[in-house]
């Protein structure tokens, strides 16, 4: 469960950490966790830190995950393009697709698709 929080954390960051950052948090709460376990530190402090890195973890597992699948970026200066096409079908609002268009040379399979 500790876990899947620091995961939610993630998410709910206003601004994206850097790697190192989460991964220095994550090396640091294992660190103490691991010194409390072992130590003469009370028991329920050992849980605390442990749930602790835990959370670390998910968080970082995260940030790997985000960092892992990002896309790229359009930049500000974007270029006009030019659509041609048919509409064929127009579906009422609030049925969530819009309107289906057709190619003008009649072909409906996508661009890579077709034998040129």
């Amino acid at each position: 469960m500790a876990f899947g929080l620091g995961a939610a954390g993630y998410l709910a960051l206003r601004v994206e950490p850097p790697l190192w950052g989460v991964a220095l948090l994550a090396g640091l709460a294992a660190a103490a966790a691991a010194l409390a376990v072992r130590g003469p530190a009370p028991r329920a402090l050992g849980i605390v830190l442990l749930l602790t890195t835990f959370a670390a973890a998910g968080l970082l597992a995260g940030k790997v995950r985000s960092d892992a699948v990002a896309a790229p970026i359009l930049a500000d200066d974007r270029a006009l393009a030019s659509v041609e096409g048919f509409v064929v079908d127009v579906v009422s609002p609030g049925g969530g697709r819009g309107a289906a268009a057709d190619r003008p040379d009649g072909d409906r399979r996508p661009a890579a698709g077709r034998n040129a």
